[in-house]
């Protein structure tokens, strides 16, 4: 008898390159998305040292224009932050949609693995009946040539 070929081989390989490749896309979405949060974070750090150092001026004394320049960059950085938060939405969307592909690639190939287990165990049950004809076949032959030798 031939030896085992999984009818789907060629599928389960197709899926298990488009699982390692979903995998790849993951990690670098996952690390785009962790700087993009790093970004953010800087940004807001600066936006509450502004605002300290606002703060911390106005209870002093501060210059009318020194004040305008600290609510100038204070606009920038809101700005900035705005922009950042969409970037970081974005980029946390695309991950999702990856996880998403991999949960459902990963779940095709075990379809096909247990597919191919389930092919597998026929395939072992016909060897074995296989082999059970073929020993019923040498018990039949070896008994006929031994009643033939004590008949003949």
């Amino acid at each position: 008898m031939a030896k085992f070929v999984f009818s789907l081989e060629s599928l389960l390989k197709v899926k298990t390159i488009k699982k390692r490749k979903l995998e790849k896309d993951i990690a670098e979405a996952k690390q785009r998305l962790e700087e993009a949060q790093n970004l953010l974070d800087e940004i807001k750090a600066q936006k509450k040292a502004i605002q300290s150092k606002i703060k911390k001026n106005s209870s002093n004394g501060i210059k009318v224009f020194d004040l305008k320049e600290y609510r100038s960059y204070f606009q920038l950085l809101s700005e900035r932050e705005e922009q950042q938060i969409a970037k970081c939405q974005q980029l946390e969307k695309k991950w999702k949609t990856i996880m998403a592909e991999l949960v459902d690639i990963y779940n095709q190939i075990d379809v096909l693995e247990r597919l191919k287990q389930e092919q597998y165990r026929e395939y072992i049950y016909e060897l074995e009946k296989v082999e059970e004809r073929a020993l019923e076949d040498l018990v039949n032959f070896k008994f006929m040539t031994r009643s033939e030798s004590i008949n003949g």
